[in-house]
């Protein structure tokens, strides 16, 4: 994992997920962006993003390249999973996503495109703060970083009812087209599904 500041993120992880459960999940806990209602904003709304561009080395086994395939879909972009990983569907989804899962359906990564958002990438940001934390989600944070060459607005929080970690990503492309990214997983899974993401993703197969 490249673009995040990973020494103090890994240690947040470390620190909050050691104390939650480990009962696995097929229920996915994805916040997507949602459109803006008609009532004014709160200024609690807003999020306050951090620069991070520290690199930082962190030893964790990752699948080699013979053991990945690469999976995903024009427009929606396309990202490296473990070739025993299976397409997922959250029950509660009402959005037209791409999913994919281990067999146990507890490390998840989801590809999700808008074309006509009313909302830019950092709204719909701000949009899955407050939907995480609305959903019970601590230690909600934020920082800006870089995915496929593109600014993006990583939002990432901690479910401890389940013992899960859910971290969001959200950029504009060049057509205006607003993308979802996200990985989750567990305390054992957490650190591979992330670099997965960072390390793989493209709009390009």
């Amino acid at each position: 994992m490249k673009k995040i500041s990973k020494l103090l993120f890994f240690v947040a992880v470390g620190l909050v997920i050691a104390s939650c459960g480990t009962e696995n999940t097929t229920q996915s806990t994805e916040v997507l962006p949602s459109v803006p209602s008609d009532t004014s904003e709160s200024e609690n709304s807003s999020v306050e993003m951090e620069e991070t561009d520290t690199e930082e080395t962190h030893e964790e086994d990752t699948p080699e390249a013979s053991d990945l395939k690469r999976v995903g879909e024009a427009g929606y972009g396309f990202v490296d999973i473990p070739s025993d990983w299976v397409n997922f569907q959250d029950v509660n989804a009402t959005e037209d996503l791409r999913q994919y899962s281990d067999l146990t359906g507890t490390s998840i990564i989801t590809l999700f495109v808008m074309e006509d958002s009313p909302n830019d990438a950092e709204q719909a940001a701000s949009n899955s703060w407050a939907g995480m934390e609305s959903n019970g989600a601590v230690d909600v944070q934020g920082a800006i970083v870089e995915l496929a060459g593109y600014e993006t607005y990583q939002v990432y929080g901690i479910y401890e009812n389940v013992g899960i970690m859910l971290v969001t990503y959200h950029f504009e492309d060049e057509e205006g087209k607003l993308h979802y990214i996200s990985a989750e997983s567990n305390q054992g899974g957490i650190v591979q599904v992330i670099e997965l993401v960072e390390d793989t993703f493209s709009l390009t197969e």
